[in-house]
C-alpha cells in the first residue's frame, strides 16, 4: 500500500513537471513573417534572380535570438541607384519595441542590371514580453543617382 502511494506520488510529479516544461518550452517561441515590399528594385532569394523574395519567414524565435537572410538585390532599371530601408505596418505595434531588422547594405552604387547581396539581419531581445506573434514589412527604396 506504501509503495503504491509512493509510486502515484512519484508519478504525478513527473507529470506536473513534464506538464511545466511543455508550456515554458512553447511559450517561449514567436511566430512571425516578415513581408518584403520594393519600390524601383526587386529582391530574389537567389544569385541567378529567378525566385522573387516576397516574405521572410525567420521560424520560430527566442528571447535573445538573431538571425540571418541573404537576399539579392537587383537594379532592374536603366539608371544607378541608391537604396533606403524601413520598416512598417508592425502588428502587434510594441513588437518594435523588442524587434529590430538591420543589413548589411553600405550605401554603394548599384548600377542598371548590377545584383547585390545583402545580408538582412533579425534581432529579438532578451527582454521581449507579451508577443507570442508578429508581422511586419521591409520597404526596399531605389534612389536614382545622377
Amino acid at each position: 500500500m506504501r509503495r503504491s502511494i509512493i509510486m502515484t506520488l512519484m508519478l504525478t510529479i513527473l507529470l506536473f513537471s513534464v506538464t511545466v516544461l511543455a508550456v515554458l518550452y512553447s511559450s517561449r517561441y514567436i511566430i512571425n513573417k516578415g513581408n518584403i515590399k520594393t519600390i524601383g528594385i526587386n529582391v530574389y532569394w537567389d544569385a541567378e534572380c529567378t525566385n522573387k523574395m516576397t516574405e521572410i519567414n525567420w521560424g520560430m524565435l527566442d528571447p535573445g535570438w538573431i538571425g540571418n537572410v541573404t537576399g539579392y538585390l537587383k537594379n532592374e532599371g536603366t539608371y544607378p541607384v541608391v537604396l533606403s530601408v524601413h520598416t512598417e505596418n508592425w502588428n502587434p505595434v510594441g513588437a518594435s519595441s523588442y524587434i529590430s531588422i538591420s543589413w548589411d547594405y553600405n550605401n554603394q552604387t548599384i548600377e542598371p542590371n548590377q545584383i547585390v547581396p545583402v545580408v538582412f539581419t533579425l534581432s529579438v531581445s532578451e527582454t521581449i514580453q507579451g508577443i507570442e506573434s508578429f508581422s511586419f514589412d521591409i520597404v526596399i527604396i531605389a534612389t536614382s543617382v545622377s
